[in-house]
């Protein structure tokens, strides 16, 4: 979510559109008192703040004099307050009651950008975040659904192990839908890492942009006191006005120079932020088509199988890229000879199982009254059940590393939160001491 807000037809065009104020564009060319007032409490509601926050304590509407209110439920003293605790989270720790009663356009409008500048910040969070939290649910669906095709393969395999006497080939099905499940569960890992990728990313670039809040602002404390000390040595020594003008001069030159070079980093860190989230948005992109390939490609197996080698209709979208469509095309290929291969191979072993049947007649009829066959038909069923038992039992273990995975991904995004709510909550409590401050004020003065 971006804005313009160099210009007063777009900060006009963005207050219009997301919190459905009816402004003109001679309302930020020459704004009213109550401006500035009702976009602040605007961006406060939507980032969360309660109502009961904002307006004036019920115990304290009865003690107020104050015959000036900008609001209704706002005396002056009480908005003040809250206008002052606002925009010191925001480096602005000037403000007064010229702000509400005659506020300058310039200094009007310049507030008001600030104000939805950082607004626009951290909305841009909050829903990088809300996209983490979708990507994170339908990471746990795809979980889910993978462990019940998983079970479904095992209760089909444990079906065909209870009798003896089955064919290979409805096995060779069983096992080849048991690795259909095992390549799903790789997909799921991979995507996961890349989202906890995403979410460190997000994670460094929120620190970054705070240090280089916190920079700035220790750079312009440090204006401010140096101009302060060249007032106080002009006050007490008229003498040495020229030297402290000219030293003034050039001690302005220099910062203007160190803020012009720090304005230049901030552009270049915007940029090379930009760049980064347009390559993960690229990066994004690219695995989300890789995956639906190969999707695809495991459904053109899996139906190739379940229907007897019949040849599957496979086609692949991937204009963009044209590395994609000869991949694509070599798959066709490859799956045109695998077919013709497992044709032949089916028809050999359908001869071979016809003469394995009929050889084993002949035995059957000659070795009758024996068990001997049967006791080694059974030794080699165990030892197929503990082999299939044992691929089992490493599925079973992917999908407990896969089940740590999202325990983590969510402990991450649950500290995530936390710290969002701790920040929320230290701005509630300031703004709840500064009140209890007040009605102390006034309770003395009564």
């Amino acid at each position: 979510m971006d804005g313009d807000f160099s210009s007063s037809q777009g900060i006009v065009h963005f207050l219009n559109n997301y919190f459905g104020f009816k402004l003109q564009r001679q309302d930020i060319d020459t704004p009213p008192k109550e401006l500035l007032l009702n976009v602040t409490l605007a961006v406060c509601r939507d980032l969360g703040l309660n109502d009961n926050s904002i307006e004036q304590p019920a115990f304290m509407r009865g003690l107020s004099t104050d015959m000036d209110v900008a609001l209704p439920t706002l005396p002056t003293f009480h908005t003040l307050t809250m206008m002052r605790a606002v925009f010191a989270r925001l480096g602005v720790h000037d403000v007064g009651l010229t702000d509400l009663r005659e506020p300058s356009p310039k200094r009007a409008r310049r507030l008001v950008r600030l104000l939805l500048e950082n607004w626009t910040k951290q909305r841009n969070i909050m829903e990088k975040y809300d996209n983490i939290q979708r990507e994170l649910a339908k990471a746990r669906e795809e979980t889910d659904d993978i462990k019940m095709r998983q079970d479904c393969a095992k209760t089909r395999l444990n079906q065909l192990l209870l009798h003896p006497g089955c064919q290979e080939e409805p096995r060779a099905l069983a096992l080849q839908e048991v690795q259909a499940t095992a390549r799903r569960n790789e997909a799921t890992e991979r995507k996961k890492a890349a989202q906890k990728a995403n979410y460190h990313d997000l994670k460094l670039d929120a620190a970054a942009a705070y240090a280089k809040g916190e920079e700035l602002q220790c750079t312009l404390h440090e204006v401010k006191a140096a101009i302060q000390r060249t007032r106080a040595a002009t006050e007490s020594d008229p003498e040495s006005l020229r030297a402290k003008e000219q030293e003034a001069t050039v001690t302005a030159a220099s910062w203007r120079q160190k803020a012009s070079s720090a304005v230049a980093d901030t552009e270049k860190s915007k940029q090379r932020v930009e760049d980064e989230k347009n390559a993960r948005r690229t990066r994004a992109l690219l695995l989300e088509k890789l995956r639906k390939v190969m999707q695809e490609m495991a459904g053109a197996q899996e139906e190739h199988a379940a229907q007897e080698l019949k040849r599957a209709d496979r086609e692949v979208e991937e204009a963009e890229y044209h590395k994609g469509c000869k991949a694509s095309e070599r798959f066709k290929e490859e799956s045109e000879e695998a077919k013709e291969r497992m044709e032949r191979e089916r028809h050999a072993l359908l001869a071979k199982l016809e003469a394995q049947n009929k050889c084993n007649i002949e035995t059957m009829e000659q070795l009758r009254g024996t068990h001997h066959r049967d006791n080694n038909l059974q030794e080699k069923i165990e030892m197929q059940k503990q082999e299939l038992q044992g691929e089992l039992a490493g599925l079973q273990a992917r999908i407990n590393d896969n089940r740590e995975l999202l325990r983590k991904s969510e402990e991450d995004t649950k500290n995530f939160t936390a710290d969002m709510l701790a920040d929320f909550k230290r701005y509630h409590d300031l703004f709840l001491s500064t009140c209890k401050k007040v009605r102390d004020a006034m309770r003395n003065d009564l």
